[in-house]
């Protein structure tokens, strides 16, 4: 699955999901979008199975209305699903 975060400072316009850009992340594949909002940032997550986040993040920071050059992009390095073991505490 592609997944690509992009942080905006509170500098950049608050991210609306229209049915334009919903349309737009769609056509590169994303299946899945969070916003995330800090004090001082923004974090918009995408994901989706079909989603080339490497050679679509310029597409997708522009598709919610950022330019590239102005979103600092974050790929993953390490995905791991956590379990408990029984009997552990």
């Amino acid at each position: 699955m592609g997944s690509l975060l992009l942080l905006l400072d509170e500098a950049e316009p608050a991210v609306e999901l229209g049915p334009d850009v919903v349309e737009a992340l769609a056509a590169l594949g994303v299946t899945n979008v969070t916003v995330l909002r800090g004090e001082h940032t923004t974090a918009v997550a995408l994901e989706g199975w079909a989603f080339d986040a490497e050679g679509s993040a310029a597409a997708a920071a522009c598709a919610v209305g950022v330019a590239h050059d102005g979103v600092n992009i974050l790929r993953p390095v390490l995905e791991s699903a956590i379990h408990r073991m029984r009997g552990q505490r």
